[in-house]
């Protein structure tokens, strides 16, 4: 059986080649297992930059964006909360993407 924190890897690691496949990039990522498992990750996207974000303990998974790389003030947010799964387990790949998609970043 795996460890949480071995699932979330893993997970990233299939987040990185789905976003790839879009000419999307990862640029940073942060994992806290004393924060309930909540964690974050930046993505470069044409240009522009996201910040992907699970917060475990309310159960919601948020994306954000800025104009510039040197203006990191909140534009645009889109969440989705994810009390029912919260329990069973943290958001997968698709539901990452589909936020993305929500959120008019990608196609």
């Amino acid at each position: 059986m795996q460890s949480y924190a071995t699932s979330h890897f893993l997970f990233m690691a299939d987040v990185s080649r789905e976003l790839a496949a879009i000419r999307a990039e990862v640029q940073d990522h942060s994992y806290a297992a004393s924060v309930f498992g909540s964690w974050c990750f930046t993505i470069r996207v044409h240009g522009a930059r996201y910040r992907v974000v699970y917060d475990a303990r309310e159960g919601v998974l948020s994306v954000e964006s800025s104009p510039t790389e040197n203006r990191p003030e909140v534009t645009v947010s889109a969440s989705s909360p994810l009390a029912e799964e919260r329990a069973a387990s943290p958001p997968g790949t698709a539901a990452v993407l589909s936020l993305l998609r929500t959120a008019g970043i990608t196609a």
